[in-house]
């Protein structure tokens, strides 16, 4: 039986954690976290996890299918991860890995859920091995030092709301009911909230590297995992975590600092993004504009708009909107990306149907496949504001509140991948740093937002293959190459007081 089943297999018991598996317990002084998860709660139990004699099947099937299955009974609509990142420790530190938890403000524009009000959020992060090995003993080993020159897999644990039941087949199963996973077809749909936005990403890439070490193609030196809050709504996570691979953050010690390239990041060889691909191997993403467009005008009567020298916001809005989609060809497209879209998510504006309006706005999400990721969000900001001008020279229509970020190129030239170019925005330009990054998973993002998010069995399992032969490539490949895809923040910078207190964004051991 390979490791990570095995594993996945002990916790079918009341999960318990001796004290010799957790020398390094994160936040163990903190009484919110003095208590383990019960496992069976979530829908793990130890009959979930008997191999079937069918050679078709994965040997690690159950313990994927299993994983997926809790991870999904766990609410965590963004803001409300807690007892998600607490059962991935608990999980985690069962197969042989050191954990590390990275606390992270609730400050920032999370819709925190009720039954999570007041509990902390962390970033899980995870390396080969027990604290109590010789790498881990040092006085100075703080969880991003042991990150240099290793492949990542990352995804998120937060979801949009509402949180949606686990269920196969369109048939919501409870936590307490059995599943006899390896009598599933491979066409068999395993849905719930999550469980295609990130929840199978997740799910599959912990199996995936549970294999690949328990077999050894890889070493555990060389990889290591990370699953970050708050990718839904403002990236916190991943920022947070991105900021904690700088060297001055982490205060480095001399040898750490001739590790770090160019002498200011802990630096990644790879990172490789769970996001819902289909399977195919993504070139990047679009970026976006995010804005909204406000009108002004001058109230009046609207019986006499032509003699009260009234002018209507809401019609300078609507002619302003017309524009900007009928001119979406002028705001750029590129062969990669393709073209860039318009979308007006909200309109607003009057007082009454019998006033000219004097204010009226809309938000608008533009998807950017213009220029680059540094670039391509001013090309297209000033290409909209030329279209506005033609519609009203008076400065009446104006974009305010402009954020986003250009396209986001990602690796995809590897054998015996499809590829694809997504239109959504993922975590990958919020980290930092000159890793390369791919982008990939299980699942279609048509369906991860709504009520019939699902995927298959096959999709799940062909997932796991698809992590394997991506850290397997980019362990080797990237030792030999040089070009790399850059990250930055996709939003604005946070403001300092997010991480003022030391304990947000630092490690805790």
């Amino acid at each position: 039986m390979r490791a990570s089943a095995r594993a996945l297999l002990l916790l079918g018991i009341h999960f318990g954690l001796s004290t010799g598996q957790q020398q390094q317990q994160p936040l163990a002084h903190s009484p919110h976290l003095n208590h383990n998860i019960n496992i069976q709660e979530y829908g793990l139990s130890k009959h979930q996890n008997a191999h079937s004699s069918d050679t078709t099947i994965p040997s690690y099937r159950s313990s994927l299918l299993a994983l997926h299955r809790a991870l999904i009974n766990i609410p965590s609509v963004t803001g409300s991860e807690h007892h998600a990142a607490l059962l991935l420790r608990d999980i985690l530190i069962q197969q042989n890995y050191t954990v590390a938890l990275q606390p992270i403000s609730s400050s920032s524009s999370a819709s925190q859920s009720t039954s999570d009000a007041g509990s902390p959020r962390y970033n899980v992060l995870a390396w080969p091995g027990h604290p109590d090995s010789n790498e881990n003993d040092s006085d100075d080993a703080k969880p991003p030092t042991h990150l240099a020159n290793r492949v990542l897999l990352t995804s998120h644990i937060d979801v949009v709301p509402p949180w949606l039941p686990y269920r196969i087949n369109e048939t919501a199963v409870p936590p307490s009911e059995e599943v006899d996973y390896a009598s599933l077809h491979r066409s068999t749909r395993l849905g719930g909230r999550g469980s295609v936005d990130a929840k199978a990403a997740v799910a599959a890439q912990v199996v995936a590297l549970g294999e690949l070490l328990a077999s050894g193609e890889v070493k555990g030196e060389d990889v290591a995992l990370l699953f970050v809050v708050g990718e839904e709504t403002d990236g916190i996570g991943m920022k947070t975590f991105s900021k904690s691979l700088s060297l001055a953050h982490t205060s480095p010690s001399t040898d750490e600092l001739k590790r770090g390239r160019e002498g200011s990041r802990i630096p990644l060889r790879a990172a490789i993004f769970g996001e819902p691909t289909t399977n195919l191997l993504a070139c990047g993403h679009k970026g976006i504009l995010l804005a909204t467009l406000r009108a002004s005008g001058r109230a009046g009567h609207s019986g006499y708009p032509e003699l009260s020298g009234a002018k209507s916001a809401t019609a300078a809005l609507v002619h302003g909107l017309a524009a900007l989609l009928d001119a979406q060809p002028e705001l750029g497209s590129s062969e990669r990306f393709g073209n860039t879209t318009v979308n007006v998510g909200t309109l607003s504006g009057g007082v009454a149907a019998n006033v000219i309006a004097e204010q009226a706005s809309a938000q608008v999400a533009v998807r950017v496949a213009v220029g680059d990721k540094e670039t391509g969000l001013g090309l297209v900001r000033e290409r909209m504001e030329r279209v506005l001008r033609q519609v009203d020279d008076e400065e009446g229509l104006r974009l305010e509140g402009v954020m986003g970020y250009g396209p986001v190129a990602c690796e995809c030239e590897v054998e015996g991948f499809d590829t694809m170019v997504a239109s959504y925005g993922t975590d990958v330009p919020n980290l930092d740093g000159d890793h390369i990054s791919y982008l990939y998973g299980p699942g279609s993002i048509l369906v991860a937002h709504g009520q019939d998010e699902a995927l298959t069995v096959g999709e799940l399992e062909d997932a796991v293959e698809g992590y394997k032969r991506l850290v397997k490539y980019a362990e080797v490949e990237t030792k030999c190459v040089s070009r790399a895809v850059k990250g930055s923040n996709r939003y604005p910078a946070e403001p300092s007081s997010d991480v003022a207190n030391p304990r947000e964004g630092g490690w805790e051991d």
